[in-house]
């Protein structure tokens, strides 16, 4: 029932029109050097399915939801929180199910593109140990990125991310990296490939993924993607769907939507 609520209402938000286009963070793992306007609120959900074959473990990621909002002209608050569904598999007998980690932050718009020297942007949030405890981090940990891009042409960009995080259940801090191309294969549709991957000094994971999105409107998108290890997909893989939609809280912008 709540599903069909849900869906009811992006349908009837889907027929609101305006000149402000959505730019969002998912379905990729680069995060976007776009900054939600300001008094704007951005919802990004979905759903992501997981295989870690070397852990045994398989995940389901319901309602994967990031909150944004234009806090000024260049920065934007951000809150993101996930129910997590984990099982093991393979003779593997855990089982666990919640909330997952709960993250809080804020995106900053530094500069845009200036030919060669590309868009830049940086993001700090917090990983709060908020959830249950078996699906969130001991203590509180701060992660910080750096996110840049070019765009190449009218249908073409190129993202990246690099950046640090410091988790609370290792004494050494993790590296973290992205890098996507997009392509707008017609007006409302695109296509992107990436990499990316984490880890440390003593050992590291890397990942490419793929993915669509569908611009119902310049509020509403969906998108559906899927990845694996680089080593193979023995090694692990997902399979995500989402769907994002952007609205003004200023009663005058929303009544230019509605025209």
């Amino acid at each position: 029932m709540k599903k069909n609520i849900l869906l009811m209402w992006f349908v009837l938000m889907a027929s609101y029109v305006g000149a402000q286009q959505i730019q969002t963070d998912r379905p990729d793992q680069t995060e976007s050097y776009f900054t939600v306007p300001k008094n704007y609120f951005q919802i990004e959900t979905g759903y992501m399915f997981e295989k870690f074959s070397s852990e045994d473990l398989k995940r389901n990621t319901y309602n994967t939801t990031l909150l944004r909002y234009g806090l000024l002209k260049s920065m934007e608050l951000r809150f993101n929180i996930a129910y997590i569904d984990e099982d093991g598999i393979d003779g593997n007998n855990y089982s666990e199910s919640g909330i997952g980690n709960m993250e809080v932050g804020i995106k900053y718009h530094v500069m845009d593109q200036d030919g060669a020297v590309p868009a830049l942007s940086i993001l700090f949030h917090v990983v709060l140990p908020a959830g249950e405890e078996a699906l969130s981090p001991e203590h509180s940990e701060p992660v910080f990125k750096a996110l840049g891009g070019w765009e190449l042409n009218e249908k073409s960009n190129l993202s990246y991310n690099v950046g640090m995080t410091w988790p609370s259940n290792s004494e050494k801090e993790q590296w973290t990296y992205s890098v996507a191309y997009g392509h707008s294969i017609v007006h409302h549709i695109g296509a992107f490939v990436e990499f990316y991957g984490y880890g440390d000094s003593d050992d590291s994971q890397n990942m490419f993924d793929l993915g669509f999105t569908y611009l119902l409107n310049d509020h509403l998108q969906f998108d559906v993607s899927g990845g694996a290890n680089l080593k193979g997909f023995g090694k692990g893989y997902f399979l995500s769907g989402g769907v994002s939609y952007l609205f003004p809280l200023e009663k005058n912008k929303r009544m230019e939507m509605k025209k």
